[in-house]
């Protein structure tokens, strides 16, 4: 768990998120405030989501998913959800689905015929389903794995998929049965993503079969699929908590910054 910021941090964050002219300083303090936690960070994410930039607006809808239960969050996410912006509301909806909330699903689910641009609202939608890790969901994130939808909502739902069925037995088989008859390549790149999550040896025969009609230079990838299946991939848990500790180091030297300046004014 990050370390909370001080009141002090809190605060400077929450103005910088605020009135920093530059939308990416302000999206950079948005992740901050989700980082430090507590209900002064919280609330100054709520007051960002009526952000002018909708890049901004984005940085907040992430940030807020980091805010797990907290009805706070959802209620400005539902707002965030209803963005002009397509790519604001695809975040949003990822977002809600992070809070694991007993409305989640059904705000998700609601939201899963939205037309937008490259389906942004739809893959915000499965993306979200997929962060509840519900295997009652499986049968909806098939059905978006398909041929018919858009390669942007496959990709999503494949993702998905692997999330919610990481502890299933066979969960591997639909996936192998895709990536045997598959011909674009960014599905086939999803796919071997979703094999990756999974980490079920029994796909690495359909990926050397798949490696095998690959010319030399595109097989890296797949390559590098096998390998980390079969040796066991570095959990997603300890890149976090990597990226935590960095953060906590980050935190920690903004704090003091903060106080040799009160020093100096003092």
């Amino acid at each position: 768990m990050a370390k909370k910021g001080s009141p002090k941090v809190v605060a400077a964050l929450a103005d910088c998120l605020k009135k920093d002219k530059f939308w990416g300083t302000a999206a950079t303090c948005a992740e901050g405030l989700a980082k430090t936690g507590g209900k002064a960070a919280l609330d100054a994410l709520v007051a960002g989501a009526g952000h002018k930039e909708a890049r901004v607006r984005r940085a907040v809808a992430n940030a807020l998913g980091g805010f797990t239960r907290k009805p706070e969050a959802l209620a400005a996410l539902k707002t965030l959800a209803a963005d002009e912006s397509w790519h604001v509301q695809g975040d949003a909806l990822r977002a809600i689905g992070s809070l694991r909330l007993p409305e989640s699903r059904g705000i998700l689910e609601s939201r899963l015929d939205d037309k937008s641009w490259h389906d942004a609202v739809a893959a915000g939608a499965l993306d979200g389903l997929g962060r509840l890790k519900d295997v009652s969901l499986l049968p909806v994130f098939e059905k978006w794995m398909g041929v018919g939808h858009s390669i942007y909502a496959r990709d999503a739902a494949l993702v998905a998929y692997a999330r919610a069925a990481e502890s299933k037995d066979g969960a591997y088989d639909p996936l192998v049965l895709i990536l045997e008859t598959e011909t674009d390549h960014y599905v086939v790149r999803a796919v071997m993503d979703a094999l990756r999550t999974l980490g079920d040896p029994r796909a690495i025969p359909s990926l050397s079969r798949l490696l095998a009609r690959l010319p030399e230079g595109s097989a890296t990838r797949v390559k590098d699929a096998i390998n980390d299946i079969r040796e066991g991939k570095k959990s997603r848990l300890e890149e976090l908590s990597g990226q935590v500790d960095e953060f906590s180091r980050k935190l920690e030297k903004l704090e003091k910054r903060l106080d040799d300046a009160e020093k100096k004014k003092g």
